[in-house]
């Protein structure tokens, strides 16, 4: 079970329950986290190569 925020007010969103098998980690840092949902998705990565590493 875990929690996925919404924007522009992080903290209403929904509540999930999944699989352990179905999520994807991604390495990326709690402050990279909340300027990506604060940010409705529209992140500012120079690196191309970064945005792929995302999805993996």
């Amino acid at each position: 079970m875990f929690f996925i925020p919404t924007a522009p007010n992080p903290t209403f969103g929904f509540v999930a329950v999944v699989s352990k098998k179905d999520i994807r980690e991604l390495d990326i840092s709690v402050e990279e986290g909340i300027k990506f949902v604060l940010s409705v998705g529209i992140i500012n990565i120079k690196d191309p190569e970064e945005i792929k590493k995302l999805g993996k």
